[in-house]
């Protein structure tokens, strides 16, 4: 039975929900077993945390059985909820207040819980009114403790609570993507609400990164696998097993790419060097790109649109490879050389875009397309290239990072050769790519080659 992607996201959003309780209690076992005896009782609204966000992945669950047509479930969708919510704000409450703090809980879960139990009840009573209610329901129940852990964020500056805040004020976007059909509502709604899950078990994962612009990057590197997974179990029926497989490796290569980006712009936050910053962005950009063909291929977007957008962004991404080598090289006079690369391609792509008409259709596209592509890989390919020879000459440290990046394109330029990414060999070799760019970067590959020094 296929179901829409507003329930098959809930697979995911349990699945991510289970892990974060883990994560929770790994995370509240290792803080309060460093405490003394006495004050380990400290450690008891994490505990209640961890209970609050295992309960809210049952009620995932159990709405994804629902959505499968096992209407016995939904009693017990809605007492999860309302567990999983009141005891999110016991937690919060309790770090703020002690026990003394459990009366605003305590009067909210007693409040809602009758409406939880008799669910069937008050959809009579409420009629066409009741998903209006339970709206309302919702925005308390989990309105109270964003705005606690937004508070305790603000005071304690810790990324566990900012994880929470946002699962709290996420999790009842499913009732967003619910209450609309347009594809464009529901795919970003969705997106807001699997970042919730997503920034928690970051959070958990990098405790002591801090609330910063890498902790949002790599919150976007694990949303990004939960958004595609959730539209590919969409799709996945409608797809031959080859065809899965090599969308799937496209899909991992961009958001290893993204998390790329995000360890390189933590590392421009220190040094400044400009090399850097555009080698970060360029990831970033490529990454994007490719996630475009992934999603464009699991339905999420479809159209003419998305064929030139992904060339587009393509290009920009390239352009941003090749200034961080020239940069790197410090040939600041040939800067403006992939400028010059790519006037003639961006110039057909916008005549076909402002002309809604499938790039095959398109006058020269393909002569210069294959023309600019070929520069476009041979110029990275011999700066980079460039760049090691000179610093193995000199034994430079971490000079197998210049190596791995010429490797990494020439993997690239393999695997965009045939005009077609998404088929197994395409795919592999663009994984691969990205795979020998990561060790490269984060300097895994001096290490594994002994080049550090």
């Amino acid at each position: 039975m296929q179901i829409s992607v507003q329930y098959s996201s809930e697979l995911i959003v349990a699945m991510a929900l289970f892990l974060a309780t883990l994560l929770l209690v790994r995370y509240t076992w290792n803080r309060v077993k460093q405490l003394p005896e006495e004050e380990r009782r400290l450690g008891r609204p994490l505990w209640i945390a961890s209970l609050s966000v295992f309960l809210l992945g049952l009620t995932s669950l159990l709405n994804y059985g629902y959505a499968l047509g096992n209407t016995d479930l939904e009693t017990a969708y809605y007492i999860a909820a309302v567990l999983g919510g009141g005891l999110l704000t016991i937690a919060a409450a309790d770090i703020m207040g002690g026990r003394s703090a459990y009366a605003l809980p305590a009067i909210m879960l007693g409040a809602i819980i009758p409406f939880a139990v008799f669910q069937s009840e008050v959809a009579v009573l409420f009629g066409d009114a009741t998903g209006a209610f339970v709206a309302v329901m919702a925005g308390i129940l989990f309105g109270v403790p964003f705005v606690l852990f937004s508070y305790l964020t603000y005071k304690t500056r810790r990324v566990t609570s900012f994880g929470l805040a946002a699962l709290a004020v996420t999790y009842p976007m499913l009732l967003v993507t619910t209450s609309f059909t347009a594809p464009e509502i529901v795919a970003v709604a969705l997106a807001i609400r699997l970042y919730g899950p997503a920034l928690l078990i970051t959070a958990l994962v990098l405790p002591r990164m801090g609330i910063r612009a890498e902790l949002i990057a790599y919150t976007f590197t694990v949303s990004s696998a939960f958004y595609f997974l959730s539209y590919l179990s969409v799709t996945a029926l409608t797809l031959d097993v080859l065809t899965v497989v090599s969308v799937s490796l496209v899909a991992i290569a961009s958001i290893l790419a993204i998390g790329t980006s995000a360890y390189i712009l933590s590392r421009w936050r220190v040094s400044r060097n400009t090399a850097t910053l555009t080698l970060g962005l360029y990831f970033f950009v490529g990454g994007f790109s490719f996630l475009t063909v992934a999603l464009s291929h699991v339905q999420f977007i479809t159209g003419i649109n998305v064929d030139y957008t992904a060339l587009l962004i393509s290009l920009v991404a390239t352009a941003l490879l090749h200034v961080s080598a020239i940069i790197a090289l410090d040939w600041r006079r040939i800067l403006l050389l992939p400028v010059i690369i790519s006037i003639a391609p961006f110039w057909v792509i916008v005549d076909g875009l402002l002309r809604q008409v499938p790039p095959d259709s398109v006058s020269m596209i393909a002569m210069t397309m294959a023309i600019s592509g070929l520069l476009n890989s041979a110029v990275p390919t011999f700066l980079y290239g460039t760049l090691w020879w000179r610093m193995r000459k000199a034994s430079a440290p971490g000079r197998s990072r210049a190596l791995f990046l010429t490797l990494g394109v020439l993997l690239l330029i393999f695997s965009t050769a045939g005009g077609n990414l998404v088929t197994v060999i395409s795919s592999i070799l663009l994984f691969s790519a990205y795979s020998v760019w990561w060790l490269g970067v984060t300097g895994r590959a001096d290490n594994l080659l002994g080049t550090t020094v």
